[in-house]
């Protein structure tokens, strides 16, 4: 089977590594940093996927995203849009715990889902992809388990 899915990867995350090594056979972990550019990511995107069925974020409450630049800014937002298009990406997951009680990732889902009508999958409370709260991976808002998805 070949790769359906993408996870980005904040480097900052506590034992990043061990989601890194925990991903299934179709997805692609990427691993950014504050110094990663949009261009990298964009040409291991197009090496490795004429498509994406979803693409999860794993940041762990940091805002920063690439060009060390917020994921709020207009060009993260861009990029985003521009990488759900240009894939055919049907679902993007944010598994960071609480993203739903943060106004500036509401707001962030909203242009995403309302300029590309993807669905937008978030967690409003500590137990998404929390270790110390036992993981349940349920994204609140679309009542479905990301687990199977992304990690074997």
């Amino acid at each position: 089977m070949q790769n359906q899915n993408v996870i980005f990867v904040n480097s900052n995350v506590r034992d990043y590594e061990t989601i890194v090594n925990s991903v299934n056979s179709i997805t692609v972990p990427i691993v950014y940093t504050l110094n990663t550019s949009k261009t990298e990511v964009l040409n291991t995107l197009r090496n490795n996927f004429n498509s994406i069925q979803n693409i999860a974020v794993c940041s762990y409450s940091q805002n920063m995203f690439l060009d060390g630049e917020p994921f709020f800014t207009d060009t993260n937002t861009e990029f985003i849009i521009n990488v759900i298009k240009e894939f055919n990406v049907e679902n993007i997951h944010n598994l960071d715990c609480n993203s739903l009680n943060d106004p500036k990732w509401v707001d962030y889902y909203n242009i995403i889902k309302n300029v590309t009508k993807i669905v937008v999958g978030a967690s409003s409370n500590d137990f998404t992809g929390n270790f110390i709260y036992g993981i349940n991976w349920h994204m609140e808002n679309t009542l479905t388990n990301r687990k199977n998805i992304f990690f074997i």
